[in-house]
C-alpha cells in the first residue's frame, strides 16, 4: 500500500466525520476496514498526517478569510499567446526558511512566554503543544482525546479543555503572519475562549449549502417522478401490425396473418426444431424443400433471412370490423289459461 494512498483516505476520513467525536483510534479502524489490512506499522505516519491534515484545514481557512476581505479582483485582460520561458524558481517568502508549512509565524505573547519561543511554523508549534500536553501529563486518562488544560494553558486559552482536533481552532488565535499582525501588534487581537465567529459562520454556511443541495435533489427526483410515462404501443399497430403472408410462408408457419416478430419467431421455431442450422457456423441456416422454395436459395444466414422475407409479407391484414350487437328478441309472454276452461277442458276428456 502506497503512503500516497493513505494520506489521501485520512484526509477524506476527517473531511466527514465530526471532530469532537473522532479518535486517532477510530481513523485507523477505518482505514483498515477500507485497505482491509493492520494498521499497526503504519500508526507513527496516521498520526502525523492527522495533525498534518488539521493544520491544513486551518491554513486553509485563513487564506479563504484573506481572500474575502481583498477587493473584488480586476478583470482579466485578453489573454496573450507568448513563446514559454524557461521556469523561473519560487522565491522564498520573508520572515521564513519557504512557504506553506515552513513559513514562520509570529507567536502570541502568552503562548510564546509557555512555548520559549516567539516564532514558529504550524507543525512545529503543534509538535510543541503536544510535547508540552504530554509532558505534563493534560490528556483526559478516561479520553485521551480531550486534553485538560493547566493553569498555565488556561491563562492562554481562556478554558478548560478542548479536544486533540479541535485544538488548532484555538491555537489559529495565537498564530499569525508577521505581515497580518494588525497596528497595534497582539493587543488588537480577541483572543477568548470561545472558537472563533469565522468557524461558526463557515460551519452555517455549510449547512446551508448541505440542505440547499438535498432540496436540489429532492425537486429533480419529484420532477422526474411527475413526468408522464410514455404511452405503450398499440398491439396492432408499428411493428406489431399483422401482415397478410405468401402462400409459402403460410405453409411453413400455418397461418395466413401473422405481425413480422411473430413470423421470425415461428420461423426459427421451425429452423430449430428441424434442425436446419450449421453445427460449424450457427449463424448459416441449410435449407431444407420449403425453405429452399421459401427463399430461393439452398442456404441463408440469420442476417439476410429477414431480407428475403420481406417479398412474403403483403401488405397489411384487414382487422375485422367489430359486429354490431343484434338485440335479442323477447319472448312471447305464456298464455293465461282460465281456470274455468282448465275444468271445461277436463270434462271433456273425461
Amino acid at each position: 500500500m502506497k503512503l500516497k494512498e493513505l494520506s489521501a483516505a485520512i484526509r477524506k476520513i476527517l473531511s466527514t466525520s465530526d471532530l469532537e467525536t473522532l479518535s486517532r483510534k477510530m481513523v485507523r479502524k477505518q482505514l483498515e476496514t477500507q485497505f482491509n489490512e493492520s494498521m499497526d506499522d503504519h500508526k507513527s505516519f496516521i498520526n502525523e498526517e492527522i495533525t498534518k491534515a488539521i493544520a491544513e484545514q486551518d491554513e486553509d481557512d485563513d487564506d479563504d478569510e484573506e481572500q474575502s476581505e481583498d477587493e473584488a479582483p480586476p478583470a482579466k485582460k485578453a489573454r496573450v499567446t507568448k513563446a514559454k520561458a524557461a521556469p523561473k524558481k519560487r522565491a522564498k517568502k520573508e520572515g521564513g526558511s519557504g512557504g506553506g508549512f515552513a513559513v514562520e509565524m509570529c507567536i502570541s505573547p502568552e503562548l510564546a512566554q509557555v512555548l520559549g519561543v516567539e516564532k514558529l511554523s504550524r507543525p512545529q508549534l503543534v509538535k510543541k503543544m503536544w510535547d508540552y500536553i504530554r509532558e505534563n501529563g493534560l490528556q483526559d486518562p478516561n479520553d485521551k482525546r480531550t486534553i485538560l488544560l493547566d493553569e498555565t494553558l488556561k491563562g492562554v486559552f481562556k478554558r478548560d479543555s478542548f479536544t486533540m482536533f479541535t485544538m488548532n481552532k484555538f491555537l489559529k488565535r495565537h498564530v499569525k503572519k508577521e505581515s497580518d499582525l494588525p497596528a497595534g501588534g497582539w493587543d488588537d487581537i480577541v483572543r477568548d475562549g470561545d472558537s472563533s465567529e469565522e468557524d461558526e459562520a463557515k460551519t452555517a454556511e455549510k449547512e446551508r449549502k448541505k440542505a440547499a443541495k438535498a432540496a436540489r435533489k429532492s425537486a429533480n427526483a419529484k420532477e422526474k417522478a411527475e413526468k408522464p410515462k410514455r404511452t405503450p404501443a398499440a398491439p396492432n399497430t408499428g411493428i406489431n401490425a399483422p401482415l397478410m403472408l405468401s402462400k409459402e410462408l403460410t405453409e411453413i408457419l400455418g397461418e395466413s396473418t401473422l405481425s413480422r416478430p411473430q413470423v421470425v419467431k415461428r420461423l426459427w421455431a421451425y429452423i430449430k426444431e428441424n434442425e436446419l442450422q450449421n453445427p460449424e457456423n450457427k449463424q448459416e441456416i441449410m435449407c431444407n424443400d420449403r425453405l429452399t422454395a421459401l427463399f430461393g436459395e439452398d442456404k441463408v444466414t440469420m442476417f439476410s433471412m429477414n431480407k428475403l422475407l420481406k417479398p412474403h409479407f403483403l401488405g397489411k391484414a384487414k382487422l375485422p370490423e367489430a359486429k354490431a350487437e343484434v338485440p335479442v328478441e323477447a319472448a312471447p309472454a305464456p298464455a293465461i289459461v282460465d281456470d274455468a276452461s282448465e275444468d271445461a277442458s277436463d270434462e271433456d276428456e273425461d
